[in-house]
């Protein structure tokens, strides 16, 4: 696993004279201690989970202050931490002793000592970074709220208010400020390939439903393009055969990067988590909106590849609003914004429900009603970045008419809430977006 340093924010010429050498930017390999594998991987998730970017130094010492270890420690305090119970407590949020008892709980269990200073403005550090609910929660002592949509079903049948893994790392962060759950982009990737050449999916910044996801193939690797893709449904799932870019269409400037976290099983901490570059592909400069590309977690690609059951696996990707040159902040505070957050499940092609992306006319599994005919097929059509469509309405009308010259016969568009194919009328004189990828576009 990679652990990839964020590089720090600008700083003015004065600023940097002041506190050159006492801050600065370290691996977790370079925090005074080794951590074993398990501690690695419970490094990055509280990473992740704290906002982490840099580490501050103790003067005179290459010791960082709050190495993962001692932050662990304190987490553990943090939860070990009994306040009083009486109404002064709990109207002023005052907890009697707590960095004291955080301070000798970090000595007992590390060696280290950390003073009750020390503790408070890491605390009030983490109130600000922070990212996880949970220890949100810890610090101020208040119940994590959680809407009736995250309620889900155990394997007896008995309710639980614990979302899954994914659902719970994707609506931490920004929420807590909104009091309200962030939607998401819920995207199925089928490990068959298609009948036919397609190019990478796109994916639009839209939020969709969980119970209708947005079901895409991967294109096919250009090594791998003379090889036959008419194959035994029963064999093994070809990932490796596939090329991990997807493409995404955005009505808002992107940062160029973005943040995975792949879980196994339904387990309740990431077993890989790493920071990748997103890449522009085109500006409203050019187009209608931006269109972004991104490689599907390149650190743990290949072994999903080997992987026998990609299907285990789940992927989350954030994507970050742009930040404004002349905000410090993080893009994520800026005027209310939050991040984006895709939702990757593998699935088999017999397995898949929700909207098809890249449809053949034999593979349409839209939900139709009974006797609905099929739609016809037609050319693709240039995508609106600034549309927003209602994915809880019907698919009222679908696109009709003969494919133009050079474009793949087997790729639709459609067109819903009775809108026509088209996002510009026959009369429009005005510049038109035309992509350079063939690619199934919504209008």
């Amino acid at each position: 696993m990679s652990y990839i340093d964020y590089a720090p924010s600008p700083v003015s010429a004065g600023s940097s004279r002041k506190h050159g050498g006492y801050v600065c930017m370290s691996t977790v390999d370079d925090l005074s201690y080794t951590p074993s594998a398990e501690e690695k991987d419970r490094d990055a998730a509280q990473i992740i989970a704290t906002g982490r970017r840099s580490w501050k130094t103790l003067k005179g010492k290459g010791e960082a202050v709050w190495p993962p270890h001692l932050e662990a420690a304190l987490i553990e305090a943090l939860e070990k931490y009994k306040p009083d119970e009486t109404r002064s407590t709990k109207t002023l949020g005052r907890f009697s002793m707590r960095n004291r008892f955080i301070s000798d709980y970090i000595f007992e269990t590390t060696g280290k000592r950390r003073t009750p200073k020390q503790v408070g403005s890491r605390l009030q550090q983490l109130r600000d970074t922070c990212k996880s609910d949970r220890i949100l929660q810890l610090i101020s002592r208040r119940p994590i709220e959680h809407d009736s949509e995250s309620a889900t079903v155990s394997s007896d049948g008995n309710s639980s208010s614990t979302p899954p893994p994914a659902d719970a790392y994707y609506s931490s962060g920004n929420e807590r400020s909104t009091g309200s759950r962030r939607n998401g982009i819920w995207v199925n990737i089928v490990l068959e390939q298609p009948s036919w050449p397609s190019p990478p999916p796109v994916v639009h910044i839209i939020n969709n439903n969980k119970l209708m996801p947005l079901v895409v193939h991967l294109a096919p690797l250009s090594s791998s393009s003379h090889v036959s893709l008419n194959y035994d449904s029963s064999s093994s799932h070809r990932l490796a055969f596939m090329e991990p870019t997807i493409n995404f269409a955005s009505p808002c400037a992107l940062a160029l990067h973005c943040s995975y976290y792949v879980f196994l099983d339904g387990a309740g901490l990431p077993i890989h988590t790493e920071v990748a570059p997103l890449k522009c592909q085109s500006s409203p400069m050019q187009s209608s909106g931006w269109m972004y590309s991104a490689s599907l977690v390149p650190g743990l690609w290949s072994s999903l590849c080997e992987s026998a059951s990609p299907t285990r696996y789940t992927i989350t990707q954030t994507l970050y609003p742009a930040r404004s040159a002349a905000s410090s902040r993080p893009s994520s505070d800026n005027n209310g914004e939050s991040c984006i957050t895709i939702v990757y499940n593998f699935t088999h092609h017999e397995s898949s429900t929700g909207f098809h992306q890249n449809l053949h006319g034999s593979d349409l599994t839209l939900p139709l009603p009974p006797n609905h005919d099929l739609p016809a097929l037609s050319d693709p059509r240039s995508w609106c970045a600034t549309t927003t469509l209602d994915w809880g309405s019907s698919f009222d009308s679908f696109g009709s008419g003969s494919p133009p010259s050079g474009y793949p016969p087997a790729i639709p568009s459609i067109a819903r809430g009775g809108r026509s194919n088209g996002c510009y009328p026959e009369s429009w004189n005005g510049q038109k977006y035309t992509p350079s990828l063939s690619s199934v576009q919504y209008c």
